[in-house]
């Protein structure tokens, strides 16, 4: 369903000295949800752009990269994982006060948004999408598998350990929060062994 979806998306970009957006086919009336992205602003969703084509929604993309810019650039390292996967659950887990969807969230790395250097994502809520967000999750996991840095164990095992978790029937984005949060303070320990076997080896040199 996603890829037939994303056929669909049909994307259009626009900038001048002022801004940048993208644009994106509307064939459906004004909905619930785009009334509340137009009179809110939610942290973590594009905000929605004045638009003279009626048959366009417009989002503000300024000074902002995808997130398949960034895959191509390096791989990617567990903590750079961690924080992209966590703004995404956390946007995901916050749109429920505003009654959003979480199937029309565009999961795709062409239509996440990230601003340097601190990874902040902002995603592109589409009311048209409606692609559920298991298949989603896992389309978004394999391709992280294929920008994983394979020379960091941690990184390999936290994009692992969350896809595995997304295979299952059941899920939900709040277990994967708690996968991130134990696999950093996990991460963290390694970290301080390391660092306290890195400092007696260097006093050892001294004596």
């Amino acid at each position: 369903m996603e890829e037939k979806k994303e056929k669909q998306l049909q994307p259009e970009y626009r900038k001048n000295i002022k801004y940048s957006e993208l644009l994106l086919r509307k064939e459906k009336d004004t909905s619930y949800e785009e009334r509340m992205l137009w009179e809110n602003t939610v942290v973590g969703v594009l905000p929605f752009r004045m638009c003279e084509q009626v048959d366009k929604y417009a989002y503000d993309i300024t000074g902002k990269k995808n997130m398949s810019l960034v895959f191509a650039r390096i791989p990617m390292n567990a903590k750079q994982i961690r924080i992209i996967l966590k703004n995404i659950f956390e946007i995901l887990e916050k749109s429920k006060e505003y009654l959003l969807k979480e199937e029309s969230f565009v999961l795709l790395p062409e239509y996440i948004f990230t601003s340097f250097p601190n990874y902040e994502v902002e995603l592109c809520y589409y009311p048209e999408y409606d692609v559920p967000i298991k298949e989603q999750l896992e389309r978004l996991l394999e391709i992280l598998l294929n920008v994983v840095d394979y020379k960091e164990k941690e990184a390999v095992e936290l994009v692992y350990t969350l896809y595995q978790k997304i295979k299952e029937t059941e899920f939900q984005v709040e277990e994967l929060l708690k996968i991130l949060e134990k696999k950093k303070e996990i991460f963290s320990e390694i970290e301080t062994k390391q660092e306290n076997i890195s400092f007696i080896q260097e006093e050892e040199r001294n004596i």
